[in-house]
């Protein structure tokens, strides 16, 4: 109960602080300053702003615990480790979704994950644009506004909607990627965080990237598997446990499904002398 308890009040602030870090940004979407930030990302003075908003609302409450955000300095991570000897991280995607937000389009949300020991324990995923926000925390139902969500668990057709993160040419190849699209809807938001949280929902049937980030994926991980949704890495190996003291924002290649489109996807990504890279 008293672990339960816990949980219950963590999960209760990443989403005070998710839905203030979304109203901000949503009154400055389509007129943030935009800069390069690496060769196929930018950022804006947005997402600096809600991940400060998030990280004071954190430090308030639990001052020892670790944080990694995605706007670091010098385009880095941030990475602030815990100091009062435990081993809980706040993960934080301030913007998921930064280059529709930059100009205008409305697929982007705020990721506030929690990971203890290496397994997502909480998180909360808002979406500014549909006031709707997605929660979890271990041990406890995913609900969107409070109403229990459950993952899409079917045997794939040609109306199954399956969303990637990525350039999946490259990275899969064009004799696989034309089947996955001969057999099923493809889209890409732009947003990961808003794709897990859809496949929670149930709207959408999984969802694969290769170059996911921890912050891309730790609130969707938990909430997607409280959902009834599996989490693993493209080889079928579970994606958690992480350890983040040596987390330095390397990609996290990822697949969320229910089990039974979860083995239909793998059978896709592995043939035809294709092997997943992560």
């Amino acid at each position: 109960m008293e672990k339960t308890l816990y949980l219950e009040n963590i999960l209760k602030l990443a989403q005070r602080a998710a839905r203030r870090a979304g109203d901000h940004a949503r009154r400055g979407i389509g007129s943030a300053r935009i800069s390069i930030k690496g060769a196929d990302q930018i950022v804006t003075q947005l997402d600096e702003e809600c991940q400060e908003i998030i990280i004071r609302h954190i430090r308030d409450r639990y001052p020892g615990h670790g944080l990694i955000g995605e706007e670091g300095p010098n385009g880095q991570l941030l990475k602030q480790s815990p100091t009062d000897g435990g081993n809980i991280w706040w993960v934080i995607d301030p913007i998921d979704g930064t280059r529709n937000f930059a100009h205008g389009t409305a697929n982007y949300t705020v990721s506030v994950g929690v990971i203890e020991d290496g397994i997502p324990v909480a998180g909360a995923i808002f979406d500014p644009s549909t006031d709707q926000m997605f929660t979890a925390r271990l041990g406890g139902p995913a609900q969107c506004n409070g109403q229990t969500i459950n993952c899409r668990d079917e045997t794939l057709h040609k109306n199954s909607q399956i969303a990637f993160s990525g350039n999946i040419l490259s990275e899969l190849g064009p004799a696989p990627l034309a089947e996955l699209m001969d057999k099923h809807v493809l889209i890409n938001l732009g947003s990961a965080a808003l794709h897990y949280a859809y496949v929670a929902l149930g709207a959408y049937s999984g969802a694969f990237g290769w170059k996911t980030r921890l912050w891309d994926i730790a609130a969707g991980a938990v909430i997607c598997q409280s959902a009834g949704a599996v989490v693993t890495d493209l080889r079928n190996n579970p994606r958690f446990p992480i350890d983040c003291r040596i987390y330095q924002g390397e990609a996290l290649p990822i697949l969320i499904a229910a089990e039974s489109a979860q083995n239909q996807l793998r059978q896709i990504f592995t043939k035809k002398r294709y092997r997943p890279k992560g």
